[in-house]
């Protein structure tokens, strides 16, 4: 590999002034709602009852010509219209052993309620709290703090992670590089293929508003990657061009956030008390 950095610019030498991003009021209370919303699901249970409400599951046996209303068993969510409005709404108030004829499509439907099962949700309570065994919180209004606490340092890391992404950046284009036009324009090939697939495959161009200055654009664009890629390579210990036979795999975005997360690692660090996310 010809193209290498002769020196890597101190990072430490750019400027950056401590920031605070503040989480307003009500985008934190929505996330918690459906934070809470997300637990209090996974602790659903389903308990018998003998008459069907609307949600309810019940279990019933067909009888007809018609194939989709003859089942010997089969389970219907009532009244919701996911199978037959007309048999749904008609399951509600009927009892477990309950046999009933409707009539469906102009056809004649016996139905028999074999059982029945209600979906219960538990409520936000001291005890869901307790029951949850987090460590010294015992009540809701702990609970929401320490949920209120998780997505303050949530957002933290993400933020420290793109103001850690951009001083990178800025790293890269301030240090000293020796470029060979060869691989340089072997670069360029691969990255323009992978967006040229990429565009195919959602059916768009990113650059389809810039025609005449699209190429330019490309290869100001690549060669950016490229250097960014490289210094990525550089501190994994890997020669860009031994990822596939023939470059990198653009489309290996695994690969490719592993190697970012290593790399920028040292910047987080950098960054982790220069920047901070408090409630508004």
């Amino acid at each position: 590999m010809k193209s290498h950095i002769i020196s890597f610019y101190n990072y430490m030498d750019i400027p950056f002034e401590p920031v605070t991003e503040i989480m307003e009021k009500e985008d934190m209370e929505t996330e918690l709602k459906t934070v809470i919303k997300t637990e209090l699901l996974l602790h659903k249970e389903y308990e018998e009852v003998l008459k069907a409400g609307k949600g309810d599951i019940v279990f019933v046996s067909l009888n007809s010509e018609l194939p989709r209303f003859n089942k010997e068993s089969i389970g219907i969510n009532a009244g919701l219209g996911m199978f037959s409005k007309e048999l749904e709404d008609a399951l509600i108030g009927h009892a477990v052993g309950d046999k009933f004829f409707i009539s469906v499509q102009g056809k004649e439907v016996q139905v028999e309620i074999k059982g029945c099962k209600r979906l219960t949700v538990p409520e936000l309570s001291d005890d869901f709290v307790k029951s949850l065994k987090l460590d010294g919180i015992t009540d809701v209004k702990g609970y929401k703090k320490h949920l209120a606490d998780e997505k303050l340092n949530m957002y933290s890391e993400a933020y420290t992670e793109m103001y850690a992404s951009d001083l990178f950046e800025q790293t890269c284009e301030k240090s000293r590089w020796e470029i060979d036009p060869e691989e340089k324009e072997q670069f360029y090939r691969l990255w323009s293929r992978h967006q040229k697939e990429d565009n195919d495959f959602h059916g768009m161009s990113f650059y389809e508003n810039y025609e005449g200055e699209l190429e330019e654009m490309e290869r100001n664009d690549s060669f950016f990657l490229m250097r960014i890629i490289m210094t990525y390579l550089l501190f994994c210990g890997t020669d860009y061009r031994s990822i596939e036979a023939d470059g990198i795999d653009f489309g290996n975005i695994e690969k490719i956030t592993e190697m970012k997360n290593t790399v920028l690692n040292p910047f987080k660090n950098y960054l982790k008390d220069k920047v901070r996310v408090i409630a508004g």
